[in-house]
């Protein structure tokens, strides 16, 4: 499907950088560090999907940044730039890896596809 994009790749660049800026800023103090399990869980499933893509996708490359941040809500969003956030709530609504990989399979796709442009910045899909 098309859509109307009428945003410059640098105009995409900017709010890629604000929008991660103003959520990081907001939930630093929340993001668990890379050597918890939470996030090598996710970390090796974004990978994972990011793999399939760039399989899919020829020379697409796309090596997601994921982040894992102490909220309760079983939620995940990804920014424009790429970054993947998820919220570790999900761990207590996901009964196994493969429900946790259609949470991140359906964030890589939204980057993908750039389908995420053109909505409300820091929008969210809740569960």
């Amino acid at each position: 499907r098309k859509r109307f994009n009428g945003l410059s790749i640098a105009e995409k660049k900017n709010l890629s950088q604000e929008s991660f800026v103003a959520f990081y800023k907001e939930n630093s103090h929340l993001v668990m560090p890379t050597y918890s399990a939470e996030y090598k869980v996710i970390k090796e499933i974004a990978i994972r999907i990011g793999d399939a893509a760039t399989e899919v996708f020829g020379s697409f490359g796309y090596n997601p940044k994921v982040y894992v941040v102490r909220r309760q809500e079983p939620n995940a969003l990804v920014l424009p730039g790429g970054e993947i956030f998820v919220f570790s709530g999900i761990f207590g609504v996901s009964r196994d890896p493969s429900e946790l990989a259609s949470v991140i399979g359906h964030e890589v796709s939204v980057n993908v596809l750039h389908i995420s442009i053109g909505r409300p910045l820091l929008s969210r899909t809740q569960f």
